[in-house]
C-alpha cells in the first residue's frame, strides 16, 4: 500500500494539465494498479496464480478443440501478481497530519520535497500550497473535475461492456488469435451514440477507442496500450461496426496497431506469394459483415531468428548434470513458457517464432495421415500468416556463426501451443497471458491448447507425444546444427513462406 493522499492527487492533475494532458490521464492517481516496471516478471506482473478453465467455468465457454485426446478441454490463463493500493486518496494531507498527532504518531516528510528547484513536481506543489491560483486550478476545482471525468469514464465503460456482452468473442490460445462478431449495426450505433452530425462523433469515437483497446489487449505483445496510440483505428472501425460502411472482402489488413493486425473475416489475403487461405471460415450464420479477426502481426524478418534463452548451455560436465525446470519467461508478451529436459544437454534451449524451414522439418519423415492432420490443425489454429507468430522450442548453439547469407535457427524440439513434441526428452508448460474476457458465458469462448500427439493414439493422453525422425543428440547434435539445412534458413526462404499448406 502507498500513502498518496488527496493533495498528491490534485498536484498530479495540475502537473498533467501543465504538460498538455487532455484525456484520461487527467484522472490523476489510480486507487489500484499493477506494480509498474515489472512487465515479464513471473509472480509479480499479472502471473503466479494461473487459472485452469474447464468447460463452462468462470462464465466462459471452453471449446474442446477437435485435435485433443483429453475427455475434458481446458485452458490455462495466467492471473495474480502484485497490485499496489492507495487507500488514502480521499483524505487531505492536513487531516492525515492531525490524525497522526492525535494518535501520538510522528509525521515524517522528506525535506527534499520542499525544494521547488529540485523537480517540476516540487514546483507544482509550491504553487498549490503557497500561491493564489485561479479558482479553476485550485484543489477543490481539480478534484471536482476529476469526479466528473470518472463519471464520464464509467458511463463510457458501461457502453463498451454492453457491446462486448452482446458480441461473440473467441480467443484461440494456440495462436492468440481473437475472433469477434459484433452485434448488428443498429445496436452498436445506439450504444455508441452515433449521430448524423459529424460534430457529434467525438463521444462515439471515444467509446470505439475504448472498445478496441479492450480487444487489442487480449492479443498485443505490448505491455501498456493507450488510447492516444490507436491512431486512425477508431475512425476506420467506427463506420464498419456501426453498419455505416462495409468492409471490402479480399482487402489487406484494415489496420495494424500495437503489433496487432486487424482483418475483416472475409479477408483471404496472405503473405506475398502464398495461396489464398481465409483467416476464418465464415458461414452465413457468422454474419461476416460484423466479424473481425485480431491477430499478432507477422514478425519482421530480422526478428524471426531471435532466440530467447530458456535453459542455457551447461557449464558443468553434461554427463553429470540433470536439468530442472527453467524459469518462467513471458515470450513475445503473450505466452508464459518454461521447459525441462529429462537428459543433460550440451546446447542451449530457447524459444523463437515459427519459420518456414520449420514446417518442412516438422513434416519430414512423418506419415501421410499425420501430415494431413498437422495441416488441418494449422489452418484451424493458425491460418495464413498467423502461423508464423507461433512459438517453437529449439536447441541451439549461441556461439555458432552462421554461413554468409543464412541465419541460425537451431533445431526445433517442440511446438508447445500445438502440443507437438519432436524431441522425446523435452517437456514444457505453457500458459496464455492474463486477459479480461468478462461478459456472459454464452457469448465468450476460449479454445484451449492442443494435445496433438500421435494420430494412432486411441483415447489416452497424448500431449507432446514424440514424432518420428529424431535429431541427433550430444556432440553429434552440436555439429549437426552447423551443417544441417534444417537448422538455418536464408533470408529469401524466410520471405518466401512458400510452404504454406
Amino acid at each position: 500500500m502507498l500513502a498518496h493522499h488527496e493533495d498528491d492527487l490534485a498536484e498530479t492533475i495540475l502537473f498533467r494539465l501543465a504538460n498538455g494532458y487532455t484525456g484520461y490521464g487527467l484522472r490523476g492517481i489510480k486507487r489500484s494498479a499493477n506494480i509498474p516496471y515489472c512487465f515479464g516478471q513471473y509472480g509479480i506482473h499479472q502471473s503466479g496464480d494461473p487459472e485452469r478453465w474447464l468447460a463452462g467455468a468462470n462464465g466462459v465457454s471452453i471449446q474442446k478443440n477437435r485435435y485433443s485426446a483429453r475427455k475434458k478441454s481446458f485452458a490455462e490463463i495466467e492471473s495474480g501478481g502484485i497490485q499496489i493500493y492507495r487507500p488514502l486518496l480521499g483524505f487531505s494531507k492536513s487531516r492525515l497530519i492531525e490524525t497522526c498527532r492525535a494518535s501520538g504518531m510522528r509525521w515524517f516528510e522528506d525535506n527534499t520535497n520542499k525544494d521547488m528547484t529540485l523537480t517540476p513536481r516540487n514546483a507544482i506543489r509550491h504553487f498549490v500550497q503557497k500561491l493564489s491560483l485561479p479558482k479553476a486550478l485550485q484543489k477543490g476545482s481539480l478534484l471536482h473535475f476529476r469526479d466528473r471525468l470518472l463519471e464520464t469514464i464509467e458511463a463510457r465503460t458501461a457502453d463498451v461492456d454492453k457491446i462486448l456482452d452482446s458480441s461473440f468473442i473467441q480467443l484461440d490460445l494456440r495462436s492468440g488469435k481473437l475472433l469477434v462478431r459484433f452485434p448488428p449495426g443498429d445496436f452498436v450505433r445506439d450504444t455508441l451514440r452515433v449521430r448524423k452530425s459529424a460534430s457529434d462523433m467525438k463521444e462515439p469515437r471515444y467509446r470505439t477507442a475504448m472498445l478496441l483497446l479492450r480487444l487489442l489487449d487480449m492479443v498485443s505483445p505490448q505491455s501498456e496500450l493507450r488510447l492516444a496510440r490507436l491512431g486512425s483505428m477508431p475512425d476506420i472501425m467506427l463506420p464498419l461496426i456501426s453498419g455505416i460502411a462495409t468492409a471490402r472482402d479480399g482487402s489487406r489488413s484494415l489496420v495494424n496497431v500495437a503489433i496487432v493486425a486487424l482483418d475483416h473475416a472475409g479477408d483471404r489475403s496472405g503473405p506475398r506469394g502464398l495461396p489464398e487461405e481465409s483467416l476464418v471460415p465464415t458461414p452465413p450464420e457468422m454474419q461476416p459483415e460484423y466479424t473481425y479477426i485480431f491477430s499478432r502481426q507477422s514478425p519482421k524478418r530480422d526478428i524471426i531468428p531471435q532466440i530467447t534463452s530458456l535453459l542455457p548451455a551447461p557449464l558443468a560436465d553434461p554427463r553429470t548434470l540433470v536439468q530442472g525446470w527453467s524459469d518462467w519467461i513471458l515470450w513475445d508478451g503473450r505466452f508464459w513458457i518454461r521447459v525441462r529436459s529429462s537428459r543433460p544437454r550440451v546446447l542451449s534451449i530457447g524459444v523463437r517464432f515459427l519459420a518456414v524451414p520449420d514446417l518442412m522439418f516438422i513434416r519430414r519423415d512423418q506419415e501421410v495421415a499425420w501430415n494431413k492432420k498437422f495441416t488441418k490443425v494449422l489452418k484451424e489454429a493458425a491460418p495464413a500468416r498467423v502461423r508464423f507468430t507461433l512459438p517453437v522450442i529449439v536447441e541451439h548453439d549461441p556461439e555458432a556463426i552462421p554461413e554468409r547469407g543464412t541465419v541460425h535457427l537451431g533445431t526445433v524440439l517442440a511446438v508447445p501451443t500445438l502440443g507437438i513434441r519432436i524431441d522425446p526428452d523435452i517437456n514444457w508448460e505453457v500458459r496464455y497471458k492474463y486477459v479480461h474476457l468478462g461478459g456472459t458465458g454464452n457469448t465468450k469462448e476460449v479454445v484451449g491448447f492442443s494435445q496433438f500427439g500421435d494420430p494412432n493414439c486411441k483415447g489416452e493422453d497424448v500431449q507432446g507425444r514424440a514424432l518420428r525422425g529424431m535429431a541427433p543428440s550430444g556432440e553429434s547434435r552440436k555439429s549437426a546444427l552447423r551443417s544441417n539445412n534444417q537448422a538455418s534458413g536464408s533470408p529469401r526462404e524466410m520471405d518466401d513462406e512458400s510452404d504454406f499448406d
